[in-house]
């Protein structure tokens, strides 16, 4: 289904599964490369405070991140800052040293932190040796998704780091559509209706919108 929207990248939410087998899950993962053709696909196994679907304690979670790093050696893998500093350097290395990227993210329900919290945060996240770094945050006024994207533009200027920022709501929808005009890298569309974050575009829509943006 996702293939037939010509996707650049798939991410597979490995959470909505509530698998506790780390065996399993990197077989599955590898049963969903092998047909992803020449897609990259992204592995989360998302927390459940920001945003996650299962259950199982953190120390199955996080031996579940390794086990698929290690064994199924996916493209990429998606860990968050707040699994712990100490926690997401080992995640880090050891994907680094399996040939996997990694995106080191942040998700906020509550609140968008003002410019220069932000720009502190996300110089906090490259440190860990993110490839990627990821801020999703929950807008409380208008004025909160121009600090995301602002934010984001000044730290991708200053550091060349791929940066993801998504202002999440139907406030932040627009930072879906415009986010590469501020230098986030990427963007989540929809496969299912109800999608896996407040604010994400259908996937069937999302491309037509860029091409009038982008091309």
């Amino acid at each position: 289904k996702a293939q037939k929207h010509f996707p650049d990248v798939i991410e597979w939410r490995a959470d909505y599964t509530c698998y506790s087998d780390p065996e399993k899950t990197a077989r599955t993962y590898t049963f969903i490369l092998e047909r992803a053709e020449e897609h990259p696909v992204i592995f989360t196994y998302r927390k459940k405070e920001e945003g996650g679907t299962s259950d199982i304690t953190e120390q199955n979670r996080i031996e579940i991140i390794k086990h698929v790093i290690v064994n199924a050696k996916p493209d990429i893998v998606d860990i968050e800052y707040n699994s712990g500093e100490e926690t997401v350097r080992e995640i880090v290395e050891l994907a680094h040293a399996n040939g996997v990227k990694v995106i080191v993210s942040w998700h906020s329900f509550s609140r968008t932190p003002w410019h220069d919290e932000l720009i502190g945060m996300m110089r906090k996240h490259r440190e860990t040796g993110a490839d990627i770094v990821k801020f999703a945050t929950m807008p409380e006024s208008p004025q909160d998704p121009l600090q995301l994207l602002g934010a984001c533009s000044d730290f991708v200027i200053e550091t060349k780091t791929p940066t993801i920022a998504v202002s999440l709501g139907e406030t932040g929808k627009m930072t879906r559509v415009c986010g590469g005009v501020f230098g986030s890298c990427m963007t989540f569309a929809s496969l299912a209706s109800s999608g896996s974050a407040p604010g994400q575009i259908d996937s069937e829509v999302l491309p037509s919108i860029f091409r009038e943006i982008y091309n």
